[in-house]
C-alpha cells in the first residue's frame, strides 16, 4: 500500500509473529485518527498486547478507549508529543487504530519500555485502569517500566 507507515521489527518479532513498535522509518510523521468511534461493529476484535513476553487482552472497546485517551492526553497545547515515550504511545494509537477499523487483529503488539512509560504517565493510572477493567494492564506496565 502506497504511503503506508513501515515498523522495523527486531529479528525475533517476525519469528514470534508479532509486531515491533519500538522504532518507526519516519519518527517525525504526523500521527493520524481513526475517526470511527461510532462503529459498533468493533466489539468483536480482542487486541493482543505484549508487555515483556506476557500477553495481555484487551477487548475492542477497551483498546478503542485506551485509543481515544492516548491521542487526547500524549499531546500538547500545539498537539504535538512532549517527549519520545508521548511519540512512542501515539504511534501505538495508530497501530491500534488500523486493527479496530480492518476489523481484525492477527499479530500481537510487542511494546517497548517507552510505551509503558508513556502509557502509565500520561494515559493510565490506577482509577482509569480500574474504571476500563485493566489493573491487571496497568500493573504489568508499572512493573515492565522498572
Amino acid at each position: 500500500m502506497p504511503g503506508a507507515e513501515k515498523h522495523l521489527q527486531s529479528p525475533f518479532a517476525d519469528a514470534l509473529g508479532v509486531r515491533d513498535l519500538g522504532r518507526r522509518d519516519h519518527p517525525g510523521e504526523s500521527v493520524g485518527t481513526s475517526g470511527s468511534t461510532e462503529d459498533s461493529t468493533f466489539v468483536l476484535v480482542e487486541v493482543v498486547l505484549l508487555i515483556g513476553a506476557r500477553p495481555h487482552c484487551l477487548t475492542a472497546e477497551q483498546a478503542r478507549w485506551l485509543e481515544d485517551r492516548i491521542r487526547s492526553t500524549c499531546v500538547d497545547d500545539m498537539g504535538r508529543p512532549p517527549d519520545s515515550d508521548a511519540l512512542a504511545c501515539l504511534q501505538l494509537a495508530d497501530v491500534l487504530a488500523e486493527d479496530l477499523d480492518a476489523g481484525e487483529h492477527i499479530k500481537p503488539i510487542e511494546l517497548g519500555r517507552s510505551h509503558a512509560v508513556g502509557l502509565t504517565e500520561y494515559v493510565l493510572n490506577v482509577g482509569a485502569a480500574a474504571e476500563h477493567d485493566m489493573p491487571a494492564f496497568y500493573e504489568a506496565l508499572i512493573r515492565f517500566r522498572g
